[in-house]
């Protein structure tokens, strides 16, 4: 059988949408039983909407996420990073998203803080022409500021390509 690279790369969006469904359907099981606040619930838009931001390719949006106090700690970095480098960082040269899948598992907040616990699955285009999907999970902390909020804190770690 031939396949033209069009068919291929809808067959791999195909793949792609149906392996996020799935593991979409099994990682929110944790999540159904809890009920969230109002301000939870707050949090965890913005949440959203800033991996949306990363798959939307939205620079400003993405930039927007971050308090200007902002420090993170990627696994891959040796020391923790600041906001100059988190904002400026290659990110949306070298990283493509596909999709993703995030599942919140505590939404803590204390008075304007909120420490958020969550993992995810993202799915991206892969060097050899094949989709990676790739566990993750991570700590963020925000901040609420003039009515929005902003992350001031992070820890994240990828796990295993599934």
């Amino acid at each position: 059988m031939l396949f033209t690279h069009q068919s291929f790369q809808e067959d791999a969006m195909k793949r792609a949408f149906f392996i996020v469904i799935a593991l979409s359907l099994f990682t929110s099981i944790s999540a159904l039983g809890q009920q969230w606040s109002a301000n939870q619930l707050e949090v965890w838009e913005f949440e959203q909407g800033c991996w949306q931001s990363i798959q939307d390719r939205a620079f400003e949006d993405f930039k927007n996420c971050f308090h200007e106090d902002y420090v993170g700690w990627y696994s891959a970095n040796p020391v923790p990073i600041g906001f100059d480098d988190a904002v400026n960082m290659r990110f949306f040269e070298t990283t493509k998203q596909i999709a993703f899948d995030l599942t919140p598992h505590n939404i803590l907040i204390y008075g304007n803080v909120a420490i958020i616990h969550l993992s995810g699955y993202t799915v991206q285009p892969g060097p050899d022409g094949v989709d990676k999907t790739t566990w993750n999970h991570w700590t963020d902390i925000s901040v609420k500021e003039n009515g929005r909020w902003s992350w001031i804190a992070d820890h994240g770690h990828p796990g295993p390509s599934l």
